[in-house]
């Protein structure tokens, strides 16, 4: 009785899943179906291989356009069609509607794509190409035979960002050839780190083997224009800057098509994307967002089951001040970081401290997708935004800021910070022009490089000269600046004879040293270390930068800054847009 009883509860457990299912789905949006595969339950004596005469058959046809490299296989035991596609790799290539359609047309004794049995021969499709046009990612092209579309660079726009919006999830090999392709057809472009708004790019149009994205997304409007219980942000104000803020980090988000997610036992469910996007997260996890709250418990709890990456989000009555922690937890990033404590930037020279609401650790940068690795993001924002250059110079360290009450405004892009500018950049080559460039801007009058007479008898006839690199009178005193190294003995006759004597003798690899020197021997105020300089406000994302070096202001009320050493461009562009003129010793 043993096998008789366990039969029949098999029997009795797949009436009762086909019975559920079935009541979930009664009266379903076309938005979302299920369906489940039928096999027979019988085990086949042998592999899949040893039941086709001769070996697994290839073979190429032409179907409806395309040339169609096929493969036959014999049905085993647990197989259903996804599963076989899966198998080959073929789903990641091909939109799913192009291989069902051609499945259909290669075994056209199959009814039922649902209907497949142990024992059965089906053929399919191993690898679909348009006729006379070359695979994509397969051939060697050259510029004048790619077609392409012409594509304006938003703001916050990174190549590998349009081109994960455009074309859809690549591999790597895709990805890295679309580069390649990419760079012959913009030869203008020399780092593709480096784009600008309003730049105009070219963007490769390959053949149907790649999944490709219209430029203009659908958008489900009338379903995401509803307000919720947050006040002033509708649902589609949700989604779009739920959106920003995760591409902006670096993530997949994918919201146009189709997605389909099979069960393991069998079985399969299908979402529209526009309604249900998912983002794909590094970590592994996959959040699907219930725009309109369509799908029902059983059927979240259904998905949730069958795959641990996959998790369910409903958007009704979600909002960032009490979810956003929440669906970051989801995320399963290696850390999180809550509340406005300075997080210190490893390696920074100088020293970073930033502050947002949420400091996510998202790991290692990917260097072929050239992800960020850190995000500082913030609820609410200032009046000004951090400028253009001081978000280039975090990218250098893999940190991107979003403000998310900016995403709001027009193309979900906030205000740069108003650069005020400063007067020169000064790049000196060694510690005398160092020391040529303080006296200068501050309206100091010098001799350089002559001998002069300290001391003078008119009955001795005695005339004692010395060499002086610079000789200095202001303020009816004498001021002597000595680089090469005048005796203790002749340095303590020069101040017994009225001279203010200033050695730098032994600092000539030391350039803010000179300065805080020189500086001080002359009487001129002066800060070192400067002051720390912030931007940002208190509300959105706040970056203090502990910078190296002295800061004066000039005769002219003008405010200087002496750096120790030559740093980063970006760095430099924006000490200059703070208003500071820089002298950078270049030795």
């Amino acid at each position: 009785m043993g096998p008789l009883k366990n039969w029949l509860n098999s029997i009795i457990a797949a009436f009762f899943i086909v019975f559920c299912v079935a009541d979930i789905c009664k009266g379903a949006d076309p938005t979302v179906s299920i369906d489940l595969i039928k096999t027979e339950d019988e085990i086949l004596p042998a592999t899949r291989e040893a039941e086709i005469k001769g070996g697994r058959g290839t073979s190429k046809l032409n179907i409806d356009g395309f040339d169609v490299e096929t493969d036959q296989t014999v049905v085993m035991r647990g197989d259903y069609i996804f599963k076989l596609l899966h198998e080959r790799g073929v789903l990641d290539l091909y939109s799913l509607t192009r291989l069902l359609a051609i499945i259909k047309k290669l075994n056209p004794s199959l009814k039922d794509l649902d209907l497949i049995y142990p024992g059965e021969i089906i053929t399919l499709p191993l690898k679909i190409e348009p006729i006379g046009i070359r695979s994509s990612f397969s051939q060697k092209t050259t510029p004048k035979d790619i077609p392409f579309d012409l594509y304006t660079v938003k703001k916050g726009d990174t190549v590998s960002s349009i081109i994960r919006e455009h074309n859809g999830e690549l591999s790597f090999k895709q990805h890295r050839e679309y580069l390649e392709i990419f760079s012959q057809l913009n030869p203008e472009i020399k780092d593709l780190d480096i784009i600008f708004q309003d730049q105009k790019v070219r963007l490769p149009i390959f053949s149907k083997t790649t999944m490709r994205r219209p430029i203009e997304r659908p958008l489900a409007e009338k379903e995401l224009s509803s307000k919720d219980s947050a006040p002033g942000m509708s649902i589609k104000e949700k989604v779009d800057a739920l959106r920003h803020i995760f591409i902006a980090m670096g993530e997949r988000w994918v919201d146009s098509g189709e997605h389909f997610i099979p069960f393991p036992s069998g079985g399969h469910i299908n979402l529209d994307a526009a309604s249900f996007p998912i983002l794909n997260v590094r970590t592994g996890k996959k959040i699907i967002f219930d725009i309109n709250n369509k799908l029902t418990d059983d059927i979240c709890r259904l998905i949730e089951k069958s795959w641990d990456q996959y998790k369910v989000l409903k958007m009704r009555n979600w909002t960032f001040t009490l979810s956003f922690d929440e669906l970051l937890k989801l995320c399963s990033y290696p850390a999180v970081r809550r509340g406005r404590q300075p997080f210190v930037v490893d390696a920074a020279a100088p020293e970073i401290l930033i502050e947002g609401d949420w400091i996510v650790t998202m790991g290692t940068s990917d260097d072929t997708m050239l992800r960020p690795k850190l995000a500082v993001i913030s609820e609410s924002s200032d009046e000004w935004d951090l400028s253009h250059s001081l978000r280039r110079y975090l990218s250098e360290f893999g940190i991107v800021t979003i403000e998310i009450e900016t995403l709001k405004k027009q193309d979900g892009l906030s205000n740069a910070a108003s650069p005020r500018g400063g007067s020169d950049i000064y790049i000196k080559s060694g510690p005398f022009q160092l020391v040529e460039t303080l006296l200068d801007i501050n309206n100091i009058a010098f001799i350089s490089g002559n001998a002069i007479s300290v001391y003078k008898g008119s009955s001795s006839g005695i005339n004692l000269m010395v060499s002086a690199d610079f000789m200095i009178s202001r303020g009816g005193k004498d001021y002597i600046i000595d680089f090469s190294g005048l005796s203790k003995e002749m340095v303590s006759f020069l101040i017994d004879h009225k001279f203010n004597v200033l050695s730098v003798s032994g600092y000539e690899d030391e350039p803010k040293e000179i300065a805080r020197k020189v500086l001080s021997f002359l009487g001129i105020d002066h800060t070192n270390p400067p002051p720390p300089l912030r931007s940002g406000g208190d509300k959105g994302v706040k970056v203090t930068i502990n910078m190296d070096g002295v800061r004066f202001v000039s005769a002219n009320r003008a405010p200087f800054l002496v750096l120790p050493y030559v740093f980063s461009d970006s760095i430099m562009s924006f000490l200059h847009e703070e208003g500071l003129s820089l002298i950078i010793p270049e030795y």
